[in-house]
């Protein structure tokens, strides 16, 4: 059976974060800081639902990059079936993928955009379902795009 850092590689293609990241480092010590975060803020009892901003293709066509989630804890909730997107922690980022399977410690996710499921999950990894979804507007999402090409182009120089 495999270990828990085993069944849980990195992906930066599939994160969701709580802010505009500008640069890759930063955006691993965002995806950091919203895990870190999320956690403490459920476990406290605090709020059940946030808002986070999805970020990547791999749930394509159903989130698409810049969509906002809605994600409930799983913290004294029913546990999710098979067909709900759920967020979970995969090294020190967050992930939204859809739940294939559910085993007694393990859980299978898959990418909607991807043909294979992604390795085993520790169940204790899953934070959240995604309860709503706002899709962000094309030229939102464009204009967010020339932002980032531009500022990492003028950076470069």
């Amino acid at each position: 059976m495999p270990s828990a850092a085993e069944s849980c590689p990195r992906h930066r293609s599939e994160r969701l974060d709580g802010a505009e990241p500008s640069s890759r480092n930063r955006n691993l010590l965002l995806g950091t800081a919203t895990s870190r975060w999320l956690e403490a803020r459920w476990s406290g009892g605090s709020e059940s639902e946030i808002w986070l901003r999805h970020r990547g293709d791999s749930m394509a066509p159903a989130l698409r990059d810049g969509d906002r989630l809605c994600v409930q804890s799983l913290l004294g909730a029913p546990p999710p079936e098979p067909g709900e997107i759920i967020v979970f922690r995969r090294g020190d980022l967050l992930v939204a993928h859809r739940l294939v399977a559910v085993g007694e410690e393990f859980v299978v996710t898959r990418g909607d955009a991807s043909l294979r499921d992604d390795p085993p999950l520790c169940r204790d990894r899953l934070l959240g379902r995604v309860t709503r979804v706002e899709h962000e507007r094309a030229p939102v999402r464009w204009a967010r795009r020339l932002h980032s090409y531009l500022t990492h182009f003028r950076r470069g120089r």
